[in-house]
C-alpha cells in the first residue's frame, strides 16, 4: 500500500511519513526515498527491519549508497570481532546480566548469509554456546572456522551499480 502513503503526503502536508514493511533491499529503500508524491513531497524515512535481520552485512554499505560517504574499511571478520569485544565490555560492566550468551550471538547468525560455510558457522556457534556452554568469543571463533576466508576478510566496498542486488535472501 505504498501508493496510499504517497497520497497521505499530499493530503497532510504538515506531517512527515515513513514507510514500514516489506522493504527487502537497499535499492528498494533508496527508490522509495527518492520517489515523489504528486505535489513533490518525499518520505521522511523507510524502515527496513527484515533486511537487517535477514542480511545484516548489507548495512555495511549504507553510508556509500545513501550518503556518498566511504564505507567503514572493516572486513566481516573485523566487524564480528568488534561486536564480540563490545559484548565482552558490556558483560564486564554488568550490562548483560539479563541476556544469555545465545541472545548475544543471535545478531551474528545471518551476517554471512549466502557465503559458503555460513550454515555450518551458525550451527557451530549455536552448539558451542548452548550445548558446550563456551564463552561468546570462543563460540564465534569456532563458527568462523567454517567460513571461506576470502569473503571473511574482504574489505572491498560495495558496488553502487549493484545496489538492487544487496537484498534479503528469499
Amino acid at each position: 500500500h505504498y501508493d496510499w502513503v504517497y497520497r497521505l503526503l499530499d493530503d497532510f502536508p504538515c506531517i512527515d511519513f515513513s514507510i514500514n514493511g516489506g522493504v527487502l533491499s537497499l535499492g528498494q529503500a533508496k527508490d522509495l526515498l527518492e520517489r515523489k508524491s504528486q505535489s513533490g513531497r518525499q518520505l521522511r524515512g523507510v524502515m527496513i527491519g527484515r533486511l537487517l535481520t535477514k542480511a545484516p552485512w548489507n548495512f555495511h554499505f549504507i553510508d556509500q549508497f545513501f550518503y556518498g560517504e566511504p564505507n567503514p574499511s572493516l572486513s566481516p571478520f573485523e566487524t564480528v570481532m568488534k561486536y564480540v569485544e563490545y559484548c565482552e565490555q558490556m558483560e564486564k560492566n554488568g550490562y548483560t546480566q539479563h541476556f544469555s550468551t545465545n541472545e548475544l550471538l543471535k545478531p551474528l547468525f545471518n551476517i554471512f548469509v549466502d557465503i559458503p560455510g555460513s550454515l555450518r558457522c551458525r550451527r557451530e556457534m549455536f552448539e558451542a554456546v548452548c550445548k558446550d556452554h563456551k564463552p561468546l568469543r570462543e563460540a564465534v571463533m569456532q563458527g568462523l572456522s567454517y567460513i571461506d576466508k576470502n569473503p571473511l576478510h574482504d574489505r572491498s566496498p560495495g558496488d553502487p551499480n549493484r545496489l538492487h542486488e544487496y537484498c534479503a535472501p528469499k
